[in-house]
C-alpha cells in the first residue's frame, strides 16, 4: 500500500470535490471480436456508496463503484480498479463562513481485479476518508486511460 501526505482544501457543501475531466480523444473502441484503434477505457467508474469500517480490529471503510456506463456501451474492457482513499479533516473558514476539508493524507490500493466492484481498505489510521476509483484498461494508466471517478460520500475509517 502507498501512502503519501499532501494539503489541499475540498469545499464541504461537495463531500469531496470532483475532478474536470477532458473530453476524451476520438478514437474506436472495442466490440465482441476485440478492439479497434486501442481499446482504451475513457471514462471514470461511477462511484458508489462507501461504507464506515467496524469499530475495533483492523482500520477499514469500504468503497463501492460500478464502471462507467459509457464504457459499457461502447464495449470498452476494463482490467481492474485502483482505489484511492484521502483523508481528511475539517477545517471552518471564517471569511467564507464554510466548513472545507482538508485532505491530510492519501493511501492507494493495488490493482484490484476487473470484476471487483468493491474494496474493504486497510487504512493508516482513524478518521474520515473519501474515495475514488480509477479504472485500468490493458495499457495501465496512459493518456487515455480514466482519471479518478468522484469522490464518494464521507465515511470513517475505523
Amino acid at each position: 500500500m502507498l501512502q503519501k501526505k499532501t494539503r489541499q482544501v475540498i469545499t464541504a457543501g461537495l463531500g469531496a470535490a470532483s475532478l474536470l475531466i477532458a473530453a476524451p480523444p476520438a478514437h474506436a473502441g472495442c466490440n465482441v471480436q476485440g478492439c479497434e484503434g486501442g481499446g482504451h477505457v475513457l471514462y471514470p467508474p461511477s462511484i458508489g456508496t462507501a461504507v464506515s469500517g467496524v469499530p475495533g480490529g483492523p482500520i477499514t471503510a469500504t468503497a463501492a463503484w460500478s464502471p462507467h456506463p459509457a464504457n459499457v456501451v461502447q464495449g470498452f474492457i476494463a482490467t481492474g480498479y485502483r482505489v484511492l482513499a484521502k483523508r481528511l479533516v475539517p477545517y471552518f473558514d471564517t471569511n467564507t463562513n464554510t466548513t472545507k476539508w482538508i485532505i491530510v493524507g492519501t493511501t492507494t490500493s493495488a490493482v484490484q481485479p476487473a470484476e471487483a466492484r468493491t474494496l474493504s481498505m486497510t487504512l493508516p489510521e482513524t478518521g474520515t476518508y473519501a474515495f475514488y476509483v480509477q479504472e485500468m484498461d490493458r495499457y495501465g494508466t496512459s493518456s487515455y486511460s480514466t482519471s479518478y471517478s468522484a469522490g464518494s460520500n464521507l465515511v470513517k475509517g475505523q
